[in-house]
């Protein structure tokens, strides 16, 4: 197993983290509120 540096790996992890967050980040800033928390 390769020796990684501790801040090359949390700068990794961050990236990846920002990354994977992006399409649900988007989706919801697409969603009409008042019907997102809407009942029936």
């Amino acid at each position: 197993m390769p020796n990684v540096p501790p801040l090359q790996l949390l700068g990794a992890s961050v990236v990846i983290g920002v990354l994977a967050s992006l399409w649900p980040a988007w989706r919801a800033s697409r969603l009409d509120v008042l019907k997102a928390i809407a009942t029936e």
